[in-house]
């Protein structure tokens, strides 16, 4: 009888025992379909705020974000200067190794004694938006540099603040640069577009080393040692500046078959300095010449053109045959306002229009879509100085920024909920 107790008793442990492991296994297996619904869930959700995060333009450039210095761009793309940073004496701040590259400093400050930005044999690259300040080098660097622009910057207190070596067909427009030793130098730089900038309390604008054909327009230079200085320099047209208070206006040496015309010459201790030059310093009638504010004569006939020539530089060979009675209309040189924030990256459109008119009713006029589309300029002298109304269009690869999602990234996110699906099919027959 007790053998059969215990034999009973037996059966019912083992049968208890069992149940409990079953429900054990169970709880586990439970365990393990959530463990495994939850990396997945996990790495679903890493690949999203990837994605997220991820921003390509409408041509499919990637946006990097830079935030410490110094920073070295070696792929082609849109990069954002997120933060203010210090750049030391030894070192450029930021170096363009690749071309088709956009970099727009967010209004943000580079500050230090180094070279701010440093770009070499690339191309296609736009710089805009950044302020450098402070140090003993060059604020922007640029050697075989080409078709690219370098757009609304503000560069203070650095030895020169935009220099170019062997470059061409770049723009430089829109920036304001003060108290640098010199503000814009070309060295053996051709065609190239400087325009509607503000330069001040630096040494001007210069070219030196055969930079030709050169269009030098819309600028307001003031207050400099030298506005404008050519050395070495020929067959440049600088037309439409306002060039005011600086010790000398125009400075040449070596330089010829340069066109003046439309500059308005105001208050400068020496007007212009001429040395071994002979240059044209009008563009005929009716258009007319530039304005001299040191110029005596009179207009009996009031059509706006000084009677008698204007003697540059007491000069024969260089002789202003149509001196402006009055300033040439320079309320549009003023400083360009423009986007210059882009947290988040704008997707709306602000153009500033600017129209004058000469004294021959001939319309000159500067369009700049300041969301960095494309900037276009129509005038009515070519670089050759003929007639013929030439328009120049400068284009940027910075083309309003979209969040964007790549087909390799969507087919990632696509493979992820296939495999959550399979995963879930799979725990669910068990």
């Amino acid at each position: 009888m007790h053998f059969l107790v215990s034999s009973a008793n037996h059966r019912i442990a083992k049968s208890f025992y069992s149940q409990q492991y079953a429900l054990y296994l169970k709880a586990m297996m439970n365990m393990n379909r959530v463990f495994v619904i939850f990396i997945v869930l996990i790495l679903l959700l890493s690949s999203s705020l990837i994605l997220i995060g991820q921003q390509v333009n409408a041509s499919g450039q990637s946006i990097h974000h830079i935030n410490h210095l110094p920073y070295t761009i070696t792929e082609s793309g849109i990069y954002i200067l997120d933060t203010d940073a210090y750049a030391a004496a030894d070192e450029n701040a930021i170096t363009i190794e690749a071309s088709s590259v956009v970099l727009n400093g967010n209004d943000h400050m580079i500050k230090g004694d180094g070279v701010g930005i440093s770009a070499e044999n690339v191309s296609n690259v736009s710089i805009e938006n950044v302020r450098i300040a402070g140090g003993l080098r060059d604020g922007i660097y640029l050697s075989n540099f080409s078709n690219g622009n370098i757009y609304n910057n503000t560069i203070n207190n650095r030895y020169l603040g935009v220099v170019m070596h062997d470059s061409s067909d770049n723009n430089i427009y829109g920036n304001k640069i003060s108290k640098n030793k010199i503000g814009i130098v070309l060295y053996t730089s051709s065609n190239n577009r400087i325009y509607s900038n503000m330069v001040s309390n630096s040494g001007g604008i210069v070219l030196y080393s055969s930079s030709d054909n050169n269009l030098i327009y819309n600028n307001i230079v003031r207050k400099n040692y030298d506005g404008l200085c050519l050395v070495g320099s020929s067959n440049n047209i600088i037309q439409d500046n306002m060039i005011s208070g600086n010790t000398y206006g125009i400075g040449l040496l070596g330089s010829s078959n340069n066109n003046f015309y439309h500059n308005d010459f105001i208050n400068n201790t020496v007007q212009v300095d001429s040395r071994d030059s002979v240059n044209v310093w009008d563009n005929g009638y009716p258009s007319g010449g530039n304005y001299w504010s040191d110029y005596s004569g009179v207009d009996s006939n009031g059509d706006g053109i000084g009677d008698t020539p204007y003697i540059v530089n007491n000069s024969n060979n260089n002789i202003d045959h149509y001196p402006l009675i009055k300033p040439f209309n320079i309320t549009s040189l003023l400083p360009i306002k423009t986007v210059t924030t882009i947290r988040p990256i704008p997707t709306s459109t602000a153009t500033v229009i600017t129209t004058y008119t000469s004294h021959s009713s001939t319309v000159i006029s500067t369009t700049l879509i300041t969301t960095h589309t494309t900037a276009t300029r129509t005038s009515q002298a070519n670089l050759t100085g003929s007639s013929t109304s030439t328009t120049n269009t400068i284009s940027s690869p910075f083309t309003h920024p979209a969040r964007k999602v790549s087909l390799a990234s969507l087919a990632t996110v696509v493979g992820i909920v296939i495999v959550i699906g399979i995963v879930i099919t799979v725990l669910k027959k068990y």
